[in-house]
This record gives structure tokens, C-alpha cells and sequence, in this order.
């Protein structure tokens, strides 16, 4: 489905959440990213398009969702060629026991705008709103003038980007806090776990440093992929150059790793340990003899 005029593709709205910028947030969640980060957490965001995710573990095997294909998409229960599947979402409503449903919905910015606000009495004080995904600016025509509504009633608003997109957008959009990811400095390394150069992403940073945006920068800790000590180093110098107290350090996590089964993707990274807290220690030491302050968790 190509986008509809003047809609932005989302997955999720996430409340009360205070790990996504200052205070309590409400979160947005857009599809879309140029990224295809190994560890991605959300790999429902990654794909601009509705996708049919199935829950194995959920599914009684009725064979309703067969019947109610009308392009033969669904083979048997669990079964799908997702090459025939125009995401109509017939099996879905035949689907008692919820093992098939949609990821994505097509909204228009006023509609998403007064679904944030329904949160208004929880963040009006201290908080706000968060664009995440998937990367929002992969959505910026929607994402901006989102934001232009929020900042219109004088709501805080934040955008969790892994900074590839067009610096314009960036700069454009009514921000007032970028948590922006950096995920690894050599070039070479960051093509290798993400699918693409990072020069985009630190020209970026660079722009937004010299238009006097807020930054916060959120280093997402990768065990044996960018926990090196020439990575800290770099990473390290890349926060003092810019003048910032803090990185907050975004520790591995498994938490996603089911969400792959789901929409019938590869997972790379389901063996990988989670780290420790000795681990996690010596890491925060380490940037300690570097010269910043970590946060944990942000």
C-alpha cells in the first residue's frame, strides 16, 4: 500500500514511559529505518509497510485464517507466503485466538497529535512527547508537522533518531531534546553491523552541535561488536568534543528477540549473552578514565 496523502505510518503508542527523554513520556513508534542494526530491538519497525505477524505459540489451528485468505496467502495455520499477502487483514479478524494480527497503521497527523494528548494530565508538568521507531525522519513530512502540533499547545517534544536522514529535516523540525544515537565510530565496523556508513549520521551530529540543538547522546552497549577499547576511546572523544556531561549507555538486551519469530525474519544476535552487571562495571570504568560521565539505562 503506497503512503495516503499526508499520513505517516506508525506501530505503537507506549505510556508513562521514562526512559525516552525528560519526565514521564508518551511514546510514538513510526515505521521505517534506513538502518538494519544486528540487534535491533524493534525489527517490526524497520520495513515501511503493514506487515502480518503470527504468534505460534497462540494459535489453535482452526484453519478460519485459510479460509478467510482471499489470495491464497495462508497456506495453513502459521504458514504465509508473504509474496501473495496484500495485508488486507481478513485472517486477522478470524483469528480467535489472536496469533495473527497487523503491525502498522496508516493516521493522519491530527489524529495522532490528539492520541498523544490523551496523556496530557500525565506529562503536562514535567514530561512530553517521544517520535521514535524505526527512524521518524524516514517519515518527515508527517513527523514535522507532528511536531508543529505538539509545540502549538507547548508540549516537550523529543525524537529518538539514529541520525541518518536528511539534515534539513533535522534541523527544520521543532524539537527540543535529540536522543540520538552513536553506535560505532570506525566506518568500516558500522557498514558491518548496520548496513550502512555512519558519515551521514556524525555530519548530522555535527549540524545540530552547531545549531545549538539538545543533544543527548545514547551509546547502545554491544558486547564483542562495539565495546573495544579503540570504540570507548572514540566515543568518549566524540562526547567531549561537543561539550556533553553525560552518554547514556543502553546495555544489550533479548528483549526483542521474539518479535523475529514473529514476522518471520532472522534474528543474528539470539545467542549473544546479556551482559553482566561486572561487565557493565568495567565498562562504565573505562569511559570514566576517558573523561565522561555514563548513565546507565539513560
Amino acid at each position: 500500500m503506497k503512503n495516503p496523502d499526508k499520513k505517516g505510518l506508525i506501530f505503537d503508542i507506549q505510556r508513562q514511559c521514562i526512559h525516552d527523554g525528560d519526565g514521564v513520556r508518551t511514546v510514538l513508534f513510526m515505521k521505517g529505518c534506513p538502518l538494519r542494526c544486528a540487534w535491533c530491538a524493534n525489527p517490526e519497525s524497520q520495513e515501511m509497510k503493514v506487515e502480518l505477524a503470527f504468534l505460534p505459540q497462540t494459535c489453535i489451528g482452526d484453519g478460519a485464517c485459510v479460509l478467510a485468505c482471499r489470495k491464497d496467502a495462508v497456506k495453513a495455520p502459521g504458514v504465509i507466503a508473504r509474496n501473495l499477502c496484500i495485508y488486507c487483514g481478513e485472517c486477522t479478524k478470524v483469528c480467535y485466538a489472536e496469533a495473527l494480527s497487523l503491525i502498522g497503521e496508516w493516521i493522519d497527523p491530527e489524529e495522532a497529535c490528539d492520541r498523544l494528548l490523551r496523556d496530557f494530565v500525565f506529562f503536562q508538568r514535567s514530561g512530553g512527547v517521544t517520535i521514535s521507531g524505526g527512524e521518524p525522519f524516514f517519515q518527515a513530512k508527517f513527523v514535522k508537522e507532528l511536531l508543529d502540533r505538539l509545540h502549538s499547545k507547548a508540549i516537550h517534544t523529543a525524537v529518538e533518531t539514529c541520525g541518518y536522514a536528511k539534515r534539513e529535516d533535522m534541523l527544520e523540525a521543532k524539537v527540543d531534546q535529540f536522543l540520538f544515537d552513536i553506535k560505532i565510530i570506525d566506518e568500516t565496523e558500522h557498514i558491518r553491523w548496520t548496513g550502512c556508513s555512519n558519515k551521514i549520521i556524525l555530519d548530522n551530529l555535527d549540524a545540530l552541535y552547531q545549531a545549538g540543538r539538545r543533544i543527548t547522546l545514547r551509546f547502545p552497549l554491544l558486547p564483542e561488536i562495539n565495546d573495544s577499547e579503540e570504540n570507548l576511546k572514540a566515543t568518549a572523544d566524540l562526547v567531549r568534543r561537543y561539550g556533553l556531561k553525560e552518554l547514556h549507555v543502553l546495555p544489550f538486551h533479548q528483549l526483542g528477540s521474539n518479535k523475529y519469530q514473529m514476522i518471520q525474519k532472522e534474528y543474528l544476535l539470539k545467542k549473544k549473552a546479556i551482559p553482566t552487571n561486572e561487565y557493565l562495571r568495567k565498562v562504565v570504568q573505562r569511559l570514566v578514565e576517558n573523561g565522561i560521565h555514563p548513565v546507565i539505562g539513560g
